[in-house]
């Protein structure tokens, strides 16, 4: 009598073994395949959350005013700007030197309402930033939408932001971060 494995009582339990052998690849592929799935769906919903997040701030900036206190700063660099031009000629170009620095300087020591809006405007970028480099945020919208504002705003508050990190060494680290990141005009 010849004993296999196949043969006899024992052949269903030998069949059962085969067959969870034999389906080992197969169960390893839906495995993975169930894996990548969950692992995607997983990402979708970061991303969700990421763009969400981003939509949020993006309400934030328009229902708490700092819309407008960027429309006050933008203001008063226009009025420097025409003040320069009245000091330095009207063919100057404001956006080289020494017509920048005249508005770059006269940003530095502001009146108190556009004291106000520079600090209102750095707690947002900064909050912005950090929402970003936390990768809480959807960092292509926030720059599609904040960008060019971010840009100009830390290039006209050098003075501003000079004297503040002298009593607060941090002031304004996440917005120059974001910054630094942007790609210049």
């Amino acid at each position: 009598m010849k004993h296999s494995l196949f043969s006899g009582p024992i052949s269903r339990i030998g069949k059962l073994i085969l067959a969870e052998v034999g389906n080992k690849p197969v169960t390893l592929i839906v495995l993975m395949c169930g894996m990548v799935v969950t692992y995607l769906q997983y990402q979708a919903f970061l991303e969700s959350g990421r763009v969400e997040q981003s939509y949020k701030l993006v309400e934030e900036w328009e229902t708490r005013g700092y819309d407008q206190d960027l429309q006050a700063f933008s203001a008063r660099v226009v009025a420097l700007e025409m003040e320069g031009r009245d000091v330095f000629g009207a063919e100057i170009d404001m956006q080289k030197e020494p017509g920048l620095n005249f508005v770059v300087n006269g940003l530095g020591d502001p009146d108190a309402e556009t004291a106000a809006a520079i600090d209102r405007l750095y707690y947002f970028f900064d909050k912005m930033s950090l929402c970003v480099e936390q990768d809480l945020c959807d960092r292509a919208l926030l720059v599609e939408y904040f960008g060019t504002a971010v840009n100009s705003f830390w290039g006209y508050t050098v003075s501003y932001r000079s004297d503040k990190r002298d009593r607060s060494p941090s002031f304004g680290s996440f917005t120059e971060r974001f910054s630094n990141s942007l790609p210049r005009p």
